[in-house]
């Protein structure tokens, strides 16, 4: 039990330190497209979210769950339906945070970007990246 403890917990600091990298990802091109180039946020936000998406997906294949060897079909269409959740929670969290409550487009967004780590955690470990026993799928 205190292995399977152990491995959540290492798990769960990878995924963290993933994300982390991955914000700065997303956070710096949502800022050079709206602020730099002045596009509109929700393009900003959506063309932001695909290239963070790219890496987040690769970076948790290779080094948070180390699941190379799991079939990469199964695995990009659950993360595909992960994304589509996930993309439509950050649009309400932004519009609701921006246009509804007029704050900054730069932090709506950051909280946006928030409101979706703990299903992306969860979805991408039991399901997308899910082992059985001790092999990734």
């Amino acid at each position: 039990m205190k292995r399977i403890v152990s491995l959540l917990q290492i798990e769960a600091v990878k995924y963290v330190v993933v994300g982390g990298i991955t914000a700065i990802i997303y956070v710096g091109i949502f800022s050079m497209l709206t602020t730099g180039l002045g596009l509109e946020y929700r393009l900003g936000i959506s063309l932001a979210y695909v290239a963070a998406v790219l890496f987040h997906y690769h970076m948790n294949r290779i080094y948070t769950f180390k699941a190379m060897s799991s079939s990469q079909i199964y695995q990009v269409s659950t993360y595909g339906l992960l994304l589509a959740v996930n993309y439509g929670i950050n649009l309400l969290v932004a519009y609701l945070c921006i246009t509804m409550a007029g704050m900054n487009p730069f932090f709506g967004a950051i909280i946006a970007m928030v409101s979706t780590v703990f299903t992306g955690y969860n979805v991408s470990k039991f399901i997308v990246f899910k082992v059985r026993g001790g092999i990734h799928e």
